[in-house]
């Protein structure tokens, strides 16, 4: 029987408080992943209920058996120490993981900020992940997916696009034609440190992007979309309300999830310009369509476009009562469930 491991954190508040936080958790990195609480030492711990705010982690866990110092992040971003020890266990097995942070030159001379999750060991294949409109490749959506798949044996590189996230560089000054070389940039990247990427990924806008990008990667085998506009410039319906105003005084600022950003309208030329059809017509690599049918933000019809523009092999995949954003965590680890057999398929070893 295969075996795994089970991590057990015991976290210290700094004021002699001890709680004990237990998860089926076999050797893997954790960044950005909800933490499944199991128990809490109540004997020791004055508030038992505290520890649940402790939702994320950003630590690569190796169960050797050994006791180590690891942060645990909280809501607000501060750190506490805690020491974690494992425990064998039998049962089911999933590949041990590191995340790393990377950099490299965007398409405007810039340093885009990256972050690389890798199995340990040989990874079967690397993959390329692109975000959705003004978020950031930190967002819950693209770092589940990425630890998920890297637990899986896929390498996965996400980065944050020109302007945004912490990559250097004026969102304003950018635009669906930037984010695809911003895409091309990056599989340079992998295709000078590591392997070229045998998987592209998008999600939102980054799915439309990863379409428009993929001819400009040969190697790749495998494209991805999730939750996908079939038109680049379905992303105006964002921002509608100030449209009028960007053509006729050339920029605006806009509200986009309670952020502010400055859009311009050289932005609109550029989407305007976008032939998503032809690009998806002429994809020759394997697609997956993953969207969902209540999903209020891009329509599910836009994953029918989609998919029929594409030419065979071509597969769908239902996310049934996910949000866009697969805040869920589950609905994120179904897709990287889903997306690892089905880009096996295509990937060499």
């Amino acid at each position: 029987m295969a075996s795994r491991t089970t991590l057990v954190l015991v976290l210290a508040s700094g004021k002699g408080t001890r709680k004990d936080m237990q998860g089926a958790c076999p050797k893997f990195n954790l960044q950005g992943v909800e933490w499944p609480i199991r128990s809490v030492n109540k004997n020791n711990a004055r508030n038992p209920t505290k520890i649940r705010k402790y939702a994320r982690v950003d630590v690569s866990v190796d169960c050797s058996g050994e006791s180590l110092q690891y942060g645990l992040q909280e809501p607000n971003n501060s750190f506490m120490s805690a020491r974690a020890r494992c425990a064998r266990v039998f049962g089911g097995e999933q590949m041990g993981t590191t995340s790393k942070k990377v950099e490299f030159p965007g398409s405007q001379g810039f340093v885009l900020a990256a972050r690389l999750d890798h199995p340990d060991g040989e990874a079967k294949a690397y993959a390329l992940f692109a975000h959705c409109f003004t978020c950031s490749k930190d967002i819950l959506a693209a770092s589940r997916i990425a630890g998920s798949l890297a637990q899986r044996g896929f390498a996965v590189l996400r980065f944050d696009f020109t302007g945004l996230g912490a990559s250097e560089g004026e969102f304003a000054n950018t635009n669906f034609s930037s984010n695809v070389e911003d895409l091309l940039c990056a599989a340079q990247y992998l295709r000078r440190e590591h392997r070229a990427p045998a998987v592209l990924i998008g999600h939102s806008l980054g799915g439309a992007a990863v379409l428009a990008a993929a001819g400009g990667v040969p190697e790749a085998k495998a494209v991805a979309t999730i939750g996908a506009p079939s038109d680049a410039q379905h992303v105006v319906r964002a921002f509608a309300a100030r449209l009028a105003t960007i053509e006729s005084e050339g920029e605006a600022e806009v509200q986009l999830a309670g952020r502010r950003f400055r859009i311009r309208r050289q932005l609109l030329d550029d989407l305007r310009s976008q032939s998503l059809n032809k690009h998806i017509a002429n994809l020759r690599k394997a697609l997956i369509v993953f969207h969902a049918p209540q999903d209020k933000t891009v329509g599910i019809e836009n994953a029918a476009a989609i998919f029929a523009a594409a030419k065979h092999p071509k597969s769908f995949i239902s996310l049934d009562d996910a949000d866009h954003l697969l805040s869920n965590s589950r609905d994120a680890s179904y897709v990287a469930e889903v997306l690892s057999s089905w880009a096996s398929r295509y990937v060499e070893s």
